[in-house]
C-alpha cells in the first residue's frame, strides 16, 4: 500500500484470521490522518473499536462509533483529527428514513475530506444500496479495501477496480498455514444415513 512513504488506494485480500483488521489499523496509524472505517454490521464496528483500543495508543475520545444503537445525540467535531467507525447501511440510508441526529452526523461525514477510507468486507461495496455510502456520501484521499473473499455472484467485483483501486496484495490460507501464521486445518467428511422422515419430505 505504501510506496516511498506515499499511500495508494487498493484492495488487500487475506483469509479469515490473518489479521485484516490489524492491517487496516496499521494503515490508519501510518497515515496519521482523519480516517473513516465502514463495516458490514454493528458487531464488526464494535470489534474494530476494541482492536483500536487494544493495539494503539490513540486517544479513544477521538474514536467515534456511528451505529444504529448509538444513544449519543451530540455529533462529534469531525474537523478535528479523528477516527469514525460506521456501517455501509448507516451512511447509505436515505435521508427521509433517518433521525435528525443521524442526518446531522451524515452531513458532518460528508462535509470533510477523509485522509483514509477503509472498506471492510469490500466485496459488499459494489451493491447498489451500499456504493452510495462511499461514492456519494464521502470524499477521501485514499481508499483501502479489505476482504477474505473477493467474489460476487453478479460480476460487480470488477467495479472495485474503478471504485477503490487494484488488488495490492493477496495471500492464500495454504501459504499462511505453511509459514505458521494460521493454524493447520483438517477437513473431515462424515457420511450418515438419511432417515426415512427426511427422505419422504
Amino acid at each position: 500500500m505504501f510506496v516511498k512513504d506515499r499511500a495508494r488506494s487498493g484492495i488487500i485480500v487475506l483469509p479469515c484470521g490473518a489479521g485484516k483488521t490489524l492491517i487496516g489499523i496499521m494503515a490508519v496509524c501510518q497515515m496519521k490522518c482523519r480516517s473513516l472505517i465502514m463495516c458490514i454490521n454493528n458487531l464488526t464496528v464494535k470489534q474494530w473499536y476494541k482492536q483500536i483500543e487494544a493495539f494503539t495508543n490513540v486517544d479513544m475520545k477521538r474514536v467515534h462509533k456511528f451505529i444504529s444503537d448509538n444513544k449519543d445525540e451530540i455529533v462529534p467535531n469531525l474537523n478535528e483529527p479523528c477516527i469514525v467507525i460506521s456501517t455501509y447501511t448507516m451512511i447509505s440510508k436515505k435521508d427521509e428514513l433517518r433521525s435528525q441526529y443521524s442526518r446531522n452526523y451524515v452531513d458532518a461525514i460528508g462535509s470533510v475530506e477523509w485522509g483514509l477510507l477503509v472498506l471492510d468486507e469490500v466485496q459488499v461495496a459494489p451493491a447498489e444500496v451500499f456504493k452510495r455510502a462511499f461514492l456519494n456520501k464521502t470524499r477521501s484521499h485514499c481508499k483501502l479495501g479489505l476482504t477474505a473473499t473477493l467474489i460476487r455472484e453478479d460480476n460487480k467485483i470488477e467495479d472495485l477496480q474503478f471504485y477503490i483501486g487494484p488488488k495490492l496484495y493477496e495471500e492464500s490460507w495454504i501459504e499462511l498455514t505453511k509459514q505458521g501464521y494460521l493454524a493447520k486445518v483438517q477437513c473431515v467428511e462424515i457420511r450418515v444415513k438419511m432417515s426415512n422422515i427426511f427422505l419422504n419430505e
